[in-house]
């Protein structure tokens, strides 16, 4: 069965508008809000992957938006990863989405894979899954990060300003009526529409997890 991985804050390489090329990572060893590692080490690829749009359930469907020029493990601040050089199909769509990447827009990354061999294991943050093996299908630009480390930042967005939050714990559970205030993690109380942004964000990334595990 196939699953997606989100990932945000994923430094972009390099880029060329005349190619219409970017290189960055797609995925990274740092435990995602899902609670799985992907372990760079572990990925095979048969065949050749694409990339779509939204993992093709955008309006475009299963046509891909562009291709993968190189896919190999890397680096990414001391963490391994999966480095990908990606060139944009030069239509209208293809020179918008590169723009919409390269510039901020829409800066974060999602693979489609299939779990070949897996640990499940137990922390203070919950159950994970360390996924020691696992095919590489295909990759998606997207608009909601999953992994907090699989963004594409412009010199504009700096990793400082990317926020995490856990929604569906208890702690956000308020049956006597008494103001909550969240904070982020240096300590500064976050504005509503702080908090309604990364509310929003983590509800689609919710959303798409349990779909794409149907």
């Amino acid at each position: 069965m196939k699953e997606t991985k989100i990932f945000s804050d994923v430094e972009v390489k390099e880029f060329d508008e005349k190619t219409l090329t970017v290189e960055h990572f797609i995925s990274t060893e740092t435990r995602d809000r899902g609670g799985d590692i992907m372990k760079a080490d572990g990925m095979l690829i048969r065949g050749r992957p694409v990339v779509l749009l939204a993992h093709g359930f955008s309006g475009m469907g299963q046509e891909p938006v562009a291709k993968p020029l190189k896919i190999e493990a890397g680096a990414f601040k001391g963490k391994k990863g999966i480095l990908a050089r990606t060139q944009f199909y030069p239509d209208a769509t293809g020179r918008r989405l590169w723009e919409k990447t390269t510039k901020g827009f829409m800066p974060n990354w999602s693979i489609g894979y299939l779990v070949l061999e897996k640990e499940d294991f137990r922390d203070e943050e919950g159950p994970g899954r360390i996924i020691k093996k696992w095919e590489l299908l295909e990759y998606s630009p997207v608009g909601v990060s999953m992994n907090p480390e699989a963004t594409t930042i412009s010199d504009g967005d700096k990793p400082g300003n990317q926020m995490t939050f856990k929604i569906f714990g208890s702690h956000l559970l308020n049956l006597g009526g008494q103001t909550i205030t969240i904070v982020d993690r240096s300590g500064r109380p976050l504005s509503y529409e702080e908090v309604k942004r990364a509310i929003e964000q983590e509800v689609s990334a919710f959303y798409w997890s349990i779909r794409s595990a149907k």
